[in-house]
């Protein structure tokens, strides 16, 4: 199975696309995510680097089932977690269904988050490869990786 995260940066947060596809290229299971700007991959402030991740499901405590994204260069448990706001966030990744600003501070938050995280879950089961790779300009091509498949 494979996914892909796309992304849009801001100086405040990173917004994504998240969509999985099966072996004939249709979508089994697509959601938006919420993530800490991009700051360098500096631990607990920023969002991860784009690049090809391993992703593992697995359960906690704190979370239930999730997801754990492995071998992240420099970095330790980042998941795949449910959340509302940034300020929740120390680099993991949070899915939702939709963006908005619940709490009013000018940073969009996300919705449905656990619901969102739980389809997930059962879309595309215990294992899957993540590539993570920027949205294109405005105009622009895809990356080759999303072209290809």
């Amino acid at each position: 199975m494979t996914a892909y995260l796309v992304r849009r940066y801001f100086s405040t947060h990173t917004q994504g696309f998240f969509y999985a596809l099966d072996a004939y290229g249709n979508i089994l299971f697509s959601c938006v995510t919420l993530e800490l700007p991009y700051r360098d991959n500096a631990p607990q402030v920023s969002a991860i680097p784009e690049g090809c991740y391993t992703v593992q499901a697995r359960q906690s405590d704190k979370f239930a089932w999730h997801y754990h994204i492995l071998d992240v260069p420099g970095r330790e448990w980042i998941l795949f977690h449910p959340g509302t706001y940034t300020s929740q966030l120390r680099g993991c990744i949070i899915p939702g269904a939709k963006f908005k600003d619940l709490n009013a501070d000018g940073i969009p938050d996300i919705t449905v988050t656990r619901a969102t995280l739980d389809k997930m879950l059962a879309a595309l089961g215990t294992r899957f490869a993540l590539h993570i790779l920027s949205a294109p300009a405005p105009g622009g091509t895809l990356p080759e990786v999303v072209v290809k498949g």
